[in-house]
């Protein structure tokens, strides 16, 4: 008994001629990243796939043909744009839901990359709208080039579906 009261944690005299244990070694951080991050693999992809919503939002708003030097916003592609503002948002919805949640539902895990392979497909298909329109001037006919518009548009929907799916492979796993 120790002097308050207390039970005591001394177990007696320490004898030399016993082997000490061996000291604990020391673990090193496992993780340098914020502590809601540990044990979510999938916050640095959520992450990534958040920037590619942005760069998907950016590419709407740029030109997506160049003719004859002038910019045009859009060559026929009878309002993808819109929709894919509609698919940026439902996955930055669904980003956040999972983000904030200790554990989603399958479908809505999966959300952000089957949108980015719709607006991937969607942005593919209008690439190859816009290089196949052309305007035929003094006897010269002029194709029209990917604007940077349409690229960062593609860029950011790929990768927002390789994202998306790292995502939802990864995010139930604790």
């Amino acid at each position: 008994m120790a002097l308050d009261g207390e039970p005591s944690t001394f177990d007696g005299p320490v004898r030399l001629d016993e082997p000490t244990p061996p000291a604990r070694p020391m673990r090193l951080r496992e993780s340098t990243t914020a502590t809601w991050t540990v044990g979510r693999p999938f916050v640095p992809y959520a992450q990534m796939a958040l920037a590619a919503c942005g760069a998907l939002l950016v590419g709407h708003f740029g030109p997506w043909a160049e003719l004859l030097g002038d910019r045009l916003v859009r060559i026929d592609t009878y309002g993808d744009g819109w929709a894919a503002l509609a698919l940026i948002a439902a996955a930055v919805t669904a980003l956040g839901v999972t983000l904030a949640a200790d554990r989603v539902s399958t479908w809505i895990r999966w959300i952000p990359a089957t949108l980015g392979a719709v607006a991937s497909v969607v942005a593919i298909v209008d690439a190859r709208t816009v290089t196949g329109h052309a305007v035929e001037r003094l006897g010269i006919t002029v194709s029209a080039s990917l604007g940077w518009g349409l690229l960062l548009t593609l860029v950011g929907a790929l990768t927002l579906t390789a994202t998306g799916v790292a995502v939802g492979r990864l995010a139930n796993r604790t």
